[in-house]
C-alpha cells in the first residue's frame, strides 16, 4: 500500500515540478546519475544505463564512487549503454588484480626468482627500517586497462574531453574527508576512487593521499545536487549487514566492518533524496563484491532494477515532454602520429634501459598494442611499481608521456620462501630461506643478492650480478657459497641405515647472456672445498676432504606460464662440469646433467612429460655417488633421496586438472593429478638399461597458494614400496 501511495504522489509531483522549472527557466530539468561503489556489484550499473537509454533517458550529470567511477568515466568518455558491455566482455577482471606480468613476458632472471621464492611479498629496507607495501598490489594491469579503455574514446584521458560533467569521489587517507575529483588526469582519478585499502596502494594526487571513495561517500547524491542536478537517479549497491551466522571467516569480518563505515553516510545521502528523485536498488543477493566473473549476470540484474521502477522512469520521461536526444558520442578517432615521447622516470633505474625496451618511436603512428607490449616488457624487469602512459595534444601534434613509478618497497628488499617434504615415516626435509637484494647499484643496473637458508641443509650465499649493456642482455656474475647438506642412506627395504654430512665452501665467476625472455647461457669457473663426514651410523667411515677447481657451461630454458601448475611451455637445463685442478687431474672428474619437460592440454587437463639424467662421465672407483632419486614425482613411493649412485635417469608423465574453480579474487583452485614414473640410479654407465629401471606412480591433490604450491600425495613402486607425502614447494 505504501508503495502504491508513493507512486501516486510521485506521479503528481513530477509534472508540477517540471512545469515549475519550465516556467522559471524555460529549460528542462537536469538529470543527475549517481553510481555507488561495491566492487564487482558495480557491473550492474551497465545494465542500469542500458535500460535508461532504451527508455530515452540520458543523464546530464554523472557522479561515481569506486566501481561507479569506472563506469561513469567510461560512459561520459563517449561509450553508449550497449557499448559499456566492454567492461564485462573485454576486461579480464580476475587477472587485472594480479600485478605480476605473464611469465612469458618476465625478464629471465626474474623468472628464476620464483623458483626459490614463490612468496611474492617484498619487505623494503631503508634508513628508517622495514617498509611494507602500501597495498597487496600496485595495480599495474588495472591501471593500464583503464587507460586503454578510456583513451579509446577520450584521447589523453582528460576530464576536459568528457561529453558531460562527471566527478569521481575519493577519500583523503589523512582525515577521511570526501575528495571530489573533476579535472586533470581522468584515469588517475578513477584509480584513486577505487583504491581499496589493503588491496590497492593509495594514489597521490597533489598533496593528498587518496583511497577508495566508498569510505567517505559511497552514494554521492549531495555532490550531484551541488553540480546542478534537478532530478537524481541514484543506484545504491549497499547490501544488508551480515548476521552472526553469515560471518564465517576473516573476509566476512572485514566486509562487515567496511559496511559499518559505508552504510552510515549512504543512509544520510538517501534521506536527502526528494520525492522527485528515483532510488534504484539492484537485487544483489547471491553476488559478491569480488565476483567479477559474473559480470553478464550483473548486467541483467541492473536491467531488472530499472524494470522494477519503470513506472517512475516513464512518468519522468512524460514530464520532460521530450526526451533529450542521445549525447554526441566521441568518434573512435584514428590513431594519431606521435610527435614526441617523454619519460617521467621516478625511479633509480637508468633511462637507457627504458629507451632500449621501447619500440614506439616519435614520428610513427601511435600503436597501442605495441605500446602495451613495451610496457609489459618493462614491467617484467620487476623494477617498477607501475608503468603507465597518457597522450597529450599540443600545437605540434600528439605527445606520448610515459610515467614510471618506483616500487613502494624501494630497491633494497627482503624476500622469503620455504619448502617442506615429508613421507610421514622415515624421512623429511624442511628449508626456509630469506634473500636480501640491493638493485640499481650503478647505471647499468647492478644487483647484489645474499641468501640465507636454514633447515636440513643450511647455507649462505652471496652474488654480484652486473649487466653489461642497457637491455641487460650480457652480464657477469661473481659469488660465494657455504653450506651443509645432511643426507641419509637407505637399504633395499627403503629403511634408513645412516646419515652423512657434506660441508662445502665455494667461490665462482661467470659470463652469461640472456636468450630473450626464454633462456640463459653461462660459462664460468668454480672452486670448492668439500668435507664428507659421518653424522649417524657408519662407524669407521673415513672422513673425506676434497678440493676442486672446475669449469662449467650451462643452458637454461623456461617458457612455463606457471611454476605451480603450468598449462603451456617448456622447461629444461643442460650443465657440463669438468675439473681442471685440485684433488683431480685435469678433466678427470666430468659430469653432465640435463632435464627437459613440456606441458600441453590433454584430456581436459594438462599432460607434462619429463626426462632427466645426471651422469658422472668419469666413474669414481669408490664412493657413494652424487646422484639421487626418491620422493614425490622422483620415484614416488620411495623416501626422498633414498637412492644414491654415480648416475641417475628418470622419465615421467604427470597429468593434472582443476577440480574446483576460483570463486573470487582471493581463492585457489584444487587440482587432482597422477603420475607414471620410471628410472633408477646406477653405479656404472653400462647399467643404464630399461631392464634396470624401477617403475612407480602417484596420485595427488594440489593447490597453488601464496606460499607456493602445496601437494598431498600417495606413491607406490613396482616393488611395493609406498609413501604418503606432504610437499610444499616448486615441483615442475
Amino acid at each position: 500500500m505504501r508503495g502504491v501511495l508513493a507512486l501516486f504522489l510521485l506521479a503528481l509531483a513530477l509534472p508540477a515540478f517540471g512545469q515549475a522549472v519550465q516556467r522559471e527557466t524555460n529549460i528542462r530539468p537536469k538529470i543527475g546519475l549517481v553510481l555507488g561503489g561495491g566492487g564487482a556489484l558495480g557491473l550492474s550499473h551497465v545494465g542500469v544505463i542500458q535500460r535508461l537509454e532504451e527508455e530515452g533517458i540520458f543523464a546530464d550529470i554523472v557522479v561515481g564512487t569506486s566501481i561507479g567511477a569506472v563506469v561513469g568515466a567510461t560512459y561520459t568518455s563517449g561509450y553508449s549503454g550497449p557499448e559499456l558491455s566492454v567492461l564485462v566482455d573485454d576486461l579480464d577482471w580476475k587477472n587485472m588484480f594480479v600485478d605480476a606480468s605473464h611469465r612469458s613476458r618476465l625478464n629471465f632472471r626474474r623468472k628464476q626468482d620464483d623458483v626459490d621464492f614463490p612468496i611474492r611479498l617484498k619487505i623494503g629496507i631503508d634508513q628508517d627500517g622495514l617498509k611494507l607495501p602500501r597495498g597487496a598490489i600496485e595495480g599495474q594491469k588495472l591501471y593500464f586497462e583503464l587507460t586503454r579503455l578510456i583513451n579509446a574514446r577520450n584521447p589523453g584521458a582528460r576530464f576536459s574531453n568528457l561529453n558531460r560533467p562527471f566527478k569521481a569521489i575519493a577519500t583523503n587517507l589523512e582525515n577521511k574527508q570526501t575528495v571530489v575529483l573533476s579535472d586533470g588526469d581522468l584515469t588517475r582519478a578513477v584509480f584513486a576512487s577505487m583504491a581499496v585499502p589493503g588491496l590497492l596502494a593509495p594514489v597521490q594526487i597533489g598533496d593528498r593521499l587518496l583511497v577508495d571513495g566508498g569510505l567517505a561517500n559511497n552514494l554521492p547524491v549531495s555532490i550531484a545536487r551541488a553540480m546542478g542536478a534537478d532530478i537524481i537517479i541514484a543506484v545504491d549497491l549497499s547490501r544488508p549487514l551480515k548476521t552472526a551466522d553469515e560471518i564465517g571467516n576473516v573476509f566476512d569480518v572485514v566486509e562487515q566492518i567496511v559496511n559499518f563505515v559505508t552504510l552510515q553516510q549512504t543512509e544520510i545521502e538517501i534521506d536527502n533524496l526528494s520525492e522527485v528523485d528515483i532510488l534504484v536498488r539492484p537485487d544483489l543477493s547471491g553476488f559478491s563484491p569480488a565476483g567479477f566473473e559474473r559480470g553478464r549476470e550483473l548486467i541483467t540484474v541492473g536491467r531488472d532494477a530499472i524494470n522494477a521502477v519503470l513506472p517512475q522512469i516513464r512518468t519522468l520521461v512524460e514530464t520532460m515532454q521530450a526526451s533529450e536526444p542521445a549525447p554526441v558520442v566521441l568518434a573512435n578517432l584514428a590513431n594519431p602520429r606521435i610527435a614526441a615521447i617523454h619519460l617521467d622516470n621516478q625511479t633509480n633505474t637508468a633511462d637507457a634501459l627504458i629507451w632500449a625496451n621501447l619500440t614506439a618511436k616519435a614520428g610513427e603512428i601511435f600503436d597501442e598494442e605495441k605500446l602495451a607490449k613495451d610496457i609489459t616488457d618493462l614491467y617484467g624487469y620487476d623494477l617498477f611499481g607501475r608503468v603507465d602512459y597518457r597522450l597529450e595534444e599540443r600545437a605540434d601534434g600528439t605527445h606520448l608521456h610515459l610515467s614510471l613509478q618506483e616500487q613502494s618497497v624501494g630497491d633494497d628488499f627482503l624476500r622469503f620462501g620455504f619448502s617442506v617434504q615429508s613421507n610421514f615415516e622415515n624421512e623429511g626435509t624442511f628449508s626456509a630461506q630469506a634473500s636480501f637484494t640491493r638493485r640499481n647499484l650503478n647505471t647499468l643496473g647492478a644487483e647484489w643478492r645474499s641468501v640465507l637458508r636454514i633447515g636440513n641443509s643450511p647455507a649462505f650465499g652471496t652474488e654480484w650480478y652486473q649487466p653489461l649493456d642497457a637491455r641487460q642482455t650480457w652480464f657477469v656474475s661473481a659469488g660465494a657459497d657455504i653450506g651443509r647438506t645432511n643426507f641419509s642412506l637407505f637399504d633395499a627395504d627403503n629403511i634408513s641405515i645412516g646419515q652423512l654430512r657434506l660441508d662445502q665452501l665455494s667461490v665462482n665467476a661467470a659470463l652469461g647472456k640472456t636468450l630473450g625472455r626464454f633462456g640463459e647461457i653461462r660459462v664460468g669457473a668454480n672452486h670448492s672445498w668439500n668435507s664428507i663426514e659421518r653424522s649417524v651410523g657408519f662407524v669407521g667411515f673415513a672422513d673425506q676432504r676434497i678440493s676442486s677447481t672446475d669449469v662449467f657451461a650451462s643452458l637454461q630454458i623456461d617458457t612455463f606460464d606457471s611454476l605451480a601448475f603450468p598449462s603451456s611451455g617448456w622447461s629444461g637445463n643442460l650443465v657440463i662440469d669438468a675439473s681442471v685442478a685440485g684433488d683431480f687431474d685435469a678433466f678427470e672428474d666430468r659430469t653432465l646433467s640435463f632435464s627437459l619437460s613440456r606441458v600441453f592440454p590433454f584430456a581436459g587437463g594438462n599432460l607434462l612429460p619429463r626426462i632427466q639424467a645426471g651422469l658422472a662421465l668419469d666413474e669414481p672407483v669408490d664412493g657413494i655417488g652424487e646422484q639421487s632419486l626418491g620422493g614425490f614425482l622422483n620415484l614416488s613411493g620411495l623416501a626422498p633421496s633414498s637412492r644414491l649412485g654415480n648416475h641417475s635417469a628418470l622419465a615421467s608423465l604427470v597429468w593434472y586438472r582443476p577440480i574446483t574453480a576460483p570463486t573470487g579474487l582471493i581463492s585457489y583452485p584444487l587440482y587432482l593429478g597422477f603420475s607414471l614414473e620410471a628410472g633408477n640410479v646406477f653405479d656404472r654407465l653400462d647399467d643404464i638399461r630399461l631392464a634396470n629401471f624401477t617403475t612407480a606412480g602417484s596420485i595427488f591433490l594440489g593447490a597453488p597458494t601464496p606460499i607456493g604450491p602445496v601437494y598431498l600425495a600417495g606413491g607406490v613402486t613396482e616393488d611395493g614400496n609406498t609413501s604418503v607425502y606432504l610437499f610444499v614447494g616448486q615441483t615442475f
